[in-house]
């Protein structure tokens, strides 16, 4: 029994030697790493530093979809306003024509006027050319109203093409970005 009251006494002051030992800092062991310490610090470093740089991928990826998305909604609102100044652009080159030929017309009546055949006809010559001086009036009322819309439409279109041009631009810049950063 001795024995044994030795032997439980030997265990338990090996225990209380194992956990004294455990539970005090030792100055060996805080100098001195392991290489395996160090290689798992290297690798967490590592593993930080590739989070963070999808974390940049991300964030760069949804930006270049936001400026695709800009730039396509832009190019939509460009074609509208071209369309418009080519609208203008139409429709005052058609009252200008239109203008021309009614300007012959008179010309063409205003000769018969001056040249009558008999009384009858220089009458329908007068009819006609008031009718048509009327006209001729209507139509330079509708070529400047005609000129103002196109100059409107022109100056709408060169800004939304200007903006269009920035987000372009944008684009261009974040490209640089992207292709410095894939050579690094």
């Amino acid at each position: 029994m001795a024995s044994v009251r030795i032997r439980c006494m030997w265990m338990r002051l090996t225990w209380m030697l194992l956990a004294v030992l455990l539970a005090s800092p030792a100055p060996a062991f805080a100098q001195t790493a392991s290489p395996d310490s160090e290689m798992a610090q290297t690798v967490i470093a590592e593993i930080r530093q590739l989070r963070q740089d999808l974390r940049n991928t991300a964030a760069t990826i949804q930006r270049a979809q936001i400026l695709i998305f800009r730039l396509q909604s832009q190019a939509a609102i460009v074609d509208k306003a071209a369309q418009r100044l080519e609208q203008a652009r139409t429709e005052c080159k058609q009252a200008q024509m239109q203008k021309e030929f009614t300007s012959q017309r008179m010309e063409q009546a205003d000769a018969r006027k001056r040249n009558p055949e008999n009384a009858t006809v220089q009458t329908a010559a007068e009819e006609s050319i008031a009718q048509l001086h009327s006209e001729l009036e209507l139509l330079a009322g509708q070529i400047q109203q005609c000129q103002v819309e196109q100059a409107d439409a022109e100056t709408q279109f060169r800004v939304e093409q200007a903006k269009m041009n920035q987000v372009s631009d944008q684009l261009d810049q974040l490209d640089q970005v992207l292709a410095g950063q894939g050579s690094k």
